[in-house]
């Protein structure tokens, strides 16, 4: 014979109330880590990137996001990680190690080549230009980015939180505290 042993109503309240409690926090984290990784780079002056392709692996993967400071040519050294435009494509940016760079009055000149390539690019900037050397990385973080910057992922950035927190509040309109008896 068995038995079935059915929670005292005060234990159900404090499972309500820890369930609410994990609910608050996770918003709370969702919201931090996106105001973390795309808006506060950007107010600090760093640039904020998601790598889209192997050829910087294993150091880069693909889906990461690489928070860049932007400096004067003639600061960048070799073994830097640079973000550039492609040569042969200036609407694409390229971010790569530097192997070899020669300063002149009027401009540097870069060798670059990703861990991964066995190419080099080879591509010149104005000694008064900018470009981004990466500072730090946030694996798998720049998949937000990527989804985010479109219109769905706007639209996510703002719908989930707002679903989260209206799912939380209809929890406390139907399962309200109930005074606890001294």
């Amino acid at each position: 014979m068995s038995t079935v042993v059915i929670a005292p109503p005060a234990r159900r309240g404090r499972v309500r109330r820890a369930f609410g409690s994990c609910l608050s926090w996770a918003v709370f984290g969702f919201v931090t880590v996106v105001v973390a990784f795309l808006v506060l780079p950007p107010l600090a002056g760093r640039h904020n990137f998601a790598i889209l392709s192997g050829s910087m692996t294993p150091t880069l993967d693909i889906g990461d996001l690489v928070i860049e400071q932007p400096v004067r040519p003639t600061q960048i050294r070799v073994g830097d990680i640079v973000t550039f435009r492609d040569p042969d494509n200036p609407k694409r940016l390229l971010t790569h190690r530097v192997v070899r760079y020669h300063v002149s009055p009027a401009q540097v000149d870069v060798v670059t080549r990703g861990d991964a390539n066995h190419t080099v690019e080879r591509w010149s900037i104005p000694t008064s230009g900018t470009v981004g050397v990466v500072e730090f990385r946030v694996p798998k973080a720049g998949y937000l980015l990527m989804h985010g910057g479109g219109s769905y992922g706007r639209v996510a950035v703002v719908l989930i939180p707002a679903l989260l927190l209206g799912l939380y509040e209809l929890w406390r309109i139907w399962f309200p505290k109930r005074p606890t008896d001294a």
